[in-house]
């Protein structure tokens, strides 16, 4: 068992005191003096304490924490305020406060998460992740691009094609 050099120093301390304060209570008693007389002698020292005296001090154990716990807010511009914390390489989301038209859905990553942010109109990907010690964070408007109507891949366009451009056809390649 390990005992650290405060907790010895503390318990010799009390011992120190406790020794002399028996000695202070017996001359005043009169225990210390030779005789039944009423005169004043110097009280003889009991117990004197020396580097080898050790003390059973009951200890408790002390657990160290070398990790440092760090809180970080992100703001997802329109979206809202992502809240994680770090502990180590460690990540955990805390919280998501969202505006009223969006949602979230989370899917777990090795070293990280990833959230999918969706409103009528608009899905943002949001993804922390600790790299080398430092969260790294990346956000992506994943908004899928509108349809503006059909596109028809037929010559019937009215303009030329590729065969008028460059005046030959499938048939016409010779290998040299």
């Amino acid at each position: 068992m390990k005992i650290n050099r405060t907790a010895l120093a503390a318990a010799a301390s009390v011992v120190a005191v406790v020794v002399a304060g028996t000695a202070a209570l017996a001359a005043n008693f009169g225990i210390l003096t030779g005789g039944g007389d009423d005169e004043v002698t110097t009280p003889r020292v009991l117990s004197t304490l020396t580097d080898e005296v050790f003390v059973d001090v009951p200890v408790e154990a002390v657990t160290e924490t070398t990790q440092v716990t760090e809180t970080l807010a992100y703001q997802v511009e329109g979206v809202g305020v992502v809240t994680l914390e770090r502990a180590g390489d460690a990540l955990g989301l805390v919280s998501v406060d969202l505006d009223s038209q969006w949602t979230y859905a989370e899917s777990s990553l090795s070293n990280g998460f990833a959230l999918r942010f969706s409103s009528a109109d608009q899905v943002i990907a949001f993804t922390a992740v600790v790299v080398d010690g430092q969260v790294t964070v990346d956000v992506v408007d994943e908004t899928p691009i509108p349809s503006t109507g059909t596109y028809d891949d037929d010559d019937s366009h009215g303009g030329s094609s590729d065969d008028d451009v460059y005046g030959d056809d499938e048939a016409s390649y010779e290998d040299d």
